[in-house]
Parts: structure tokens; sequence; C-alpha cells
């Protein structure tokens, strides 16, 4: 399991009517996080809880970047709450902070791209990266749909047997020319090549 987040929210923005800095509740933040998680748990169709989800960070943030602190803070609770193993939380952290970073700007995009609000995650996730990159809400949705289109359009070609072949002998080439596999191994590999007619 995921080590629990220990990293405390720092001051994040101006109170309008104060018109001084206030420091959000630590359980504020934790709440926040179990809704970002539970955008990341509903995969298939969690555009629309990732669009409630940046509702409810724009409540807080009001529109503001949020600090480098606050944002730590967030993902390490994801990270705890979904329980992911180190090996992915890396990647997962990166795709959380993507999202939260284009908070304000997210909804717009998958309205305009999509026509709907029940959206696949991956959705979500390839418009926020591109709000990232500097695109509007507007240009972001033109491009995902430009995208989607040209895939649709142009299925990937299915692998032919031939090019079956040519990747195995490239590999079973490869693996004979490592000398770290013991001379048995090797023998053994090759006598089943002779024996399938791979020439190696």
């Amino acid at each position: 399991m995921a080590k629990k987040a220990t990293r405390r929210p720092t001051k994040t923005l101006t109170d309008p009517k104060k018109g001084e800095f206030y420091i959000p509740q630590a359980n504020g933040l934790t709440v926040l996080a179990g809704k970002v998680a539970g955008a990341f748990a509903a995969w298939e169709n969690s555009g629309g809880v990732i669009v409630d989800m940046c509702k409810a960070v724009q409540n807080l943030y009001r529109g503001k970047d949020i600090p480098d602190d606050d944002m730590e803070f967030l993902c390490d609770e994801v990270s705890r709450v979904r329980g992911w193993s180190a090996a992915s939380a890396g990647k997962r952290k990166l795709e959380c902070k993507a999202i939260l970073r284009n908070y304000a700007q997210l909804p717009e995009a998958v309205e305009r791209a999509t026509k709907k609000k029940n959206v696949p995650f991956t959705a979500a996730l390839a418009l926020a990266r591109m709000l990232g990159k500097g695109l509007t809400p507007n240009q972001a949705a033109t491009a995902y749909i430009k995208g989607n289109a040209a895939t649709k359009a142009s299925p990937p070609a299915s692998r032919t047997k031939e090019d079956a072949a040519k990747s195995i002998k490239i590999h079973v080439k490869r693996i004979l020319e490592f000398t770290q596999y013991d001379r048995k191994f090797r023998s053994e590999l090759r006598a089943l090549c002779d024996e399938f007619g791979i020439e190696v």
C-alpha cells in the first residue's frame, strides 16, 4: 500500500472578502483528495466524475493555481486511498497532476469535445494534457475530435504471419548474441529454430 501523505497544506490564495491569505483545513484537502480518487476509481465512465471533481477544486482554489505543497499532498493522498503500488504510483500521480493543474478549463473542454458529461477517463485525461500544453478548451476539444476521427478512419493494420516471423527471428538472434545466457540454453534454442525452419 502506498505511503500515507504527511505533507501539510500551505497558504494557498487570497480571500476575496478579507484580502488576506488563509490556510485551507487539512481535512478539506483530504475530502478533496477523496473526490479525486473517486474519479480514478470510475475509470470507464468517469468524465462526469472528473467534471464534478473539478468543480470541487474550483470551490477551494477559485481558479488559482494549486500550490506545489497542496498538489503533492493531494496526489500522495489519492495514491494512498487508491492503494497504488510503488511501481505504478509515479505514472498515476502524473495523470493526477495533469487533471488538477487544468481543473478550471477541463469541464468546458470535456463538454465541447464530447457534447456529453459521462465520458471515458482517458478522454478527460487527453484533454487535460492538451490544456497543459497551452491550448484553449475549444482548441483542445477540436484537436481531440480530429484525433478521434483520424483513429477511426485509419485503424492499425493487422499483423501478418510474415511480420510475426521476422519479429521472432530478430528477437531470437538477439538472444543468441547475448553471452550471459548459458551455452546449453542457446544450443537448445538453435535446435528449436532448426526444427521449425527458422533461419537465424
